[in-house]
């Protein structure tokens, strides 16, 4: 007979949790498998052995290993223990069993692979693995539950046999070593109808693509260099899985997106917009490109006109406060280390944090460009200056602004709120702008 795990020599052994299991090629038959040898399969994972510490399939490896000691009760209250954690995944194929395996394969921590012959290879036993569990479904595991609790009871004729050899009594000996599972129990329901039409992840649309070969495909290891092919191109999906986030604790957490201005609406800046892109161009193009740091006044658009820049770039931006540095910093270690680009947005600096400087100075990447805003000056490898726009640019941003919100205002009536703005004293900054325009409309 042949195993279920491809590649597999007659006889193994597989450890987890410091307990080892052995398995025979007899007892692992493809056809049947039994709670055993699913159990053995689930814990011979290599390439995708991260999946192992996700809840839902913890549970179910703790599920089969009640099931395989006889602990009946054990294995149903894991089993749905399972099902709990499962049925946070996104559906994306019909079967939340099959969403789980799919969606942890491809976004799990620590499953950015080289695209070597060796990390491949490992690939596509895991993933026929991957594609028996999948097979069964949530419902095909609740059988081989039921088949192991009903086999758990003991043989009344040799239980009599013992008692009489012994001398105990029946009644001593009837309780078995397990109970078994109540027949009138029923599992959960575990195909559904609906399906995502989207992932809100940077990889979102490559990932449903594959999810889709894996729905057509009769044999998964076939598409190991494809599952590869998404770790090269999107790297660690789990730790900076979208296109925005905020450094938060130490934490990678997703931003809103859409709260910037577009860079279009940045009037009155063109020198300092010509300047950052031309920078940003290089910083994609793979030039060396020095960490930046952008000053001026409050309230010109310093961190807006950064995020309207990052929005228009294929890179991803993670933004932080100068006082998080220290603890973006082992971040920013790991993402120099991915296959995508980067921009860091260091906001508001006050002070220059030791931190902050010696990155910016001594650590440069070729796919990490920090930087940072700040109302002074500080010591950086490059800076720039934004400076107020004149009388008539702000007019003009002012204008903008309203077609965006869909307003048509008069000119005449839009430039004498701006000079009025000027005369009492206030300032020509972007956030004046938003001020203006929220009298006239």
């Amino acid at each position: 007979m042949k195993s279920n795990f491809v590649g597999l020599s007659p006889g193994f052994a597989a450890c987890y949790n410091g307990r080892i299991f052995y398995i025979l090629e007899a007892s692992m038959p493809r056809s049947k498998p039994d709670a055993l040898s699913l159990l053995t399969d689930l814990y011979s994972l290599s390439a995708l052995r991260p999946l192992l510490s996700l809840p839902g399939i913890k549970a179910l490896g703790e599920c089969l290993e009640a099931a395989v000691s006889r602990d009946a009760l054990r294995a149903i209250d894991r089993y749905h223990a399972m099902f709990a954690a499962m049925c946070a995944a996104p559906r994306l194929s019909g079967e939340v069993l099959r969403d789980y395996w799919l969606y942890g394969a491809m976004t799990s921590a620590k499953l950015f692979l080289p695209q070597d012959d060796i990390a491949v290879g490992a690939l596509e036993r895991d993933l026929a693995v991957v594609q028996l569990f999948c097979s069964l479904g949530g419902k095909g595991v609740w059988d081989i539950l039921q088949k192991q609790a009903a086999s758990a009871a003991p043989d009344p004729v040799a239980r009599m046999s013992s008692v009489a050899w012994s001398g105990a009594s029946a009644e001593r000996s009837a309780r078995p070593g397990a109970p078994s599972a109540p027949a009138e129990l029923t599992p959960p329901i575990w195909q559904y109808a609906s399906r995502a039409a989207s992932l809100e992840l940077c990889a979102g649309d490559d990932m449903l693509t594959l999810i889709d070969a894996f729905e057509r495909e009769s044999d998964w290891p076939r598409l190991a260099h494809s599952l590869a092919g998404l770790y090269a191109a999107h790297g660690d999906i789990a730790l900076f899985s979208h296109k925005r986030m905020a450094c938060v604790s130490g934490a990678l957490i997703p931003m809103t997106s859409g709260l910037s201005a577009s860079w279009e609406e940045f009037v009155g800046l063109d020198a300092a917009k010509e300047e950052l892109a031309r920078r940003a161009d290089g910083f994609i193009a793979g030039e060396r490109t020095e960490n930046l740091f952008i000053h001026g006044e409050p309230g010109l658009g310093k961190t807006s006109l950064v995020l309207a820049m990052a929005d228009a770039l294929p890179a991803r931006l993670i933004a932080a406060r100068a006082g998080e540095f220290a603890a973006l910093r082992p971040l920013l270690l790991e993402a120099a280390r991915q296959p995508m680009r980067f921009i860091v947005l260091v906001d508001d600096v006050q002070a220059l944090p030791e931190a902050l400087l010696s990155y910016a100075a001594f650590e440069q990447s070729e796919n990490v460009w920090l930087v940072a805003t700040g109302r002074a000056p500080v010591d950086f490898p490059a800076r720039l200056m934004l400076e107020p726009p004149p009388l008539k640019a702000f007019i003009q941003r002012v204008m903008e602004l309203a077609r965006g919100k869909g307003a048509e205002l008069d000119y005449d009536q839009v430039q004498d709120a701006c000079i009025d703005w000027k005369v009492d004293g206030g300032e020509l900054t972007a956030s004046a702008a938003l001020k203006v325009l929220g009298k006239l409309i």
